[in-house]
């Protein structure tokens, strides 16, 4: 209430917000700025949204390539221990040839 007049006072009345002081215009000055950041941000946000489209579309791509190459790896790991392993076996029945030849020349 004014005391004065014995009036209600609202708060939040231009008239009793003092917006003519320095510190005023300041905070009006950046509360203008500030509007006009987040309307800058609010604009850009549909190109955002399509950079991380985009971005998640190249990752997931990305991803299939690993899992072929994972894929791939472990077709030649497994091919290349069967051709060990058919290799030990030549190597193991050529030594046994070569045992039974000696044991029936001797």
């Amino acid at each position: 209430m004014d005391k004065a007049t014995g009036e209600w006072q609202w708060p939040f009345a231009q008239a009793n917000l003092g917006v003519e002081g320095p510190i005023a215009q300041a905070l009006l000055a950046e509360l203008g700025s500030l509007d006009t950041e987040l309307a800058a941000a609010t604009g850009e946000r549909p190109a955002l949204a399509a950079y991380l489209t985009d971005q998640q579309k190249d990752l997931a791509a990305i991803g299939d390539q690993i899992r072929g190459k994972e894929v791939e790896l472990s077709s030649a790991i497994a091919a290349s221990e069967m051709a060990t392993q058919a290799m030990a076996k030549r190597i193991s029945i050529s030594f046994q040839i070569a045992t039974w030849t000696v044991v029936f020349m001797a």
